[in-house]
């Protein structure tokens, strides 16, 4: 296929399949948020996205660059929004993590568990899937779970190897993986927009000792977290369903100029989509939403085979596109934007980000100062509440084990410092409940 031809039929492809995607999106949208409890800034935000939508569909007095533009800026804000929330998830996890094993401490029996018998059971459960992603993925969840028996002087030694993989790597990789130890360890993310309630929960509960609990004050805590972890599942739901919407039109706007057809999803759905829209808007700003006539709803069938349809057309004119040399900046820089707007990364950066080469030096920096973080985040904690940091950073890691030996020897060796038969039972039934047995 020549370029253009492989363009124009790319772009059609998207602009279809975007709006499919969209129908299906607003609609699922209309039919749960409407009357639901929304918080003020989520009521805006609904707001601000329909409009947006709207206005990027129709034709209405604006030009294409400032659709774009208006698209892209709410993009960017839930963007925000929802990396301050996952930021909040994750240092509210090492004192899930300790809450967990707290209330086996309050149960009147607990089963005696045959150590090697269950690491045993464990070993051929991590191993017994063919594909090395989900065995990799067993291993993590397993060091997470299981406590950890080593030396800090160890573990620094295990993140010092994870940080050497990177050497000669790009420097935003690195950089990535810094972040995501950092956030394992609980430690204050860069987003922490309106967040101030939840980040004072977050540091109480760090503050607690642990190996102190009563019943009572476990409950308080138990009940305060689920409360907060609750609403941030609400809110980032929330928050990747107007990502989504976003995409999908934010591709429709930059993909419609190279299309090769006339779009029959246009047609199918923009006076279903519009009616939706009118009807969101007024149900945000007068709390009076109507329910959508099922005869409107019919224009769904018209998808059926069409979806698998499109998909399989993207993925292989995205492989063709690929390999085209010498890219110029437009049609492709578009279709670059919409291959990753289309992406299972709904997050993911529209810009190009400067690409630099990790060198020994920077290496040295970045491990100098993570490094200088993760201690003093450990310092004047307990000695519980720091190996459950390190469970948490351990999970992050590339897997340090050489054999299947090595897996069944963590096993033996974590189970058999279990003094307690809380923390027993408490690892393993937390670990079994994660795979799913």
């Amino acid at each position: 296929m020549s370029k253009p031809s492989v363009c124009r039929r790319l772009a059609h492809a998207y602009h279809e399949l975007a709006w499919m995607n969209l129908t299906i999106g607003l609609y699922d949208c209309y039919e749960r948020y409407a009357e639901a409890s929304l918080t003020e800034p989520e009521k805006k935000l609904l707001e601000d996205v329909f409009s947006a939508v709207r206005d990027g569909l129709t034709e209405a007095p604006l030009e294409e660059t400032q659709k774009i533009e208006r698209l892209s800026a709410l993009r960017g804000a839930t963007t925000e929004n929802v990396e301050a929330l996952a930021a909040l998830v994750d240092r509210l996890m090492i004192p899930e993590y300790l809450l967990n094993r707290a209330e086996y401490s309050f149960r009147d029996e607990l089963p005696e568990r045959d150590t090697e018998n269950e690491a045993r059971e464990l070993l051929q459960h991590i191993f017994s899937s063919e594909d090395p992603v989900v065995v990799n993925q067993r291993i993590r969840d397993m060091v997470f779970q299981l406590p950890v028996r080593m030396t800090k002087q160890r573990f620094f030694d295990l993140v010092q190897q994870g940080l050497s993989a990177y050497q000669d790597g790009e420097l935003s990789a690195l950089d990535g993986f810094c972040e995501r130890i950092a956030a394992a360890a609980g430690l204050p993310g860069k987003r922490q927009i309106g967040q101030s309630h939840r980040a004072a929960l977050a540091e109480e509960l760090s503050a607690l000792d642990y190996g102190a609990l009563t019943k009572e004050r476990w409950e308080d805590a138990r009940q305060r977290l689920e409360a907060v972890e609750a609403e941030l599942e609400a809110e980032t739901d929330f928050g990747c369903n107007m990502q989504g919407i976003l995409n999908d039109t934010l591709c429709i706007v930059l993909v419609a100029p190279h299309a090769e057809d006339s779009s029959a999803a246009r047609k199918q759905f923009l006076p279903f989509v519009t009616r939706l829209l009118g009807l969101a808007l007024q149900g945000v700003r007068t709390g009076e939403w109507k329910t959508v006539p099922e005869e409107e709803a019919d224009c769904f069938s018209w998808m059926e085979g069409k979806l698998e349809q499109y998909s399989e057309s993207v993925l292989k004119l995205e492989s063709a596109f690929e390999s085209l040399p010498e890219k110029e900046r437009a049609p492709y820089r578009s279709l670059e934007k919409a291959g990753k707007l289309m992406s299972t990364s709904a997050f993911a950066s529209l810009e190009d980000e400067p690409s630099e080469a990790v060198t020994p030096e920077l290496l040295e920096a970045r491990r100098q100062e993570l490094f200088r973080l993760l201690e003093g985040a450990m310092e004047g904690k307990s000695r519980k509440y720091v190996r459950a940091m390190m469970a948490s950073m351990l999970k992050e890691l590339p897997v340090f084990f050489d054999s299947h030996t090595d897996v069944m020897n963590y096993v033996l060796a974590s189970l058999g410092g279990c003094k307690d038969p809380a923390e027993k039972n408490a690892a393993l039934d937390l670990l079994w409940e994660l795979y799913g047995e």
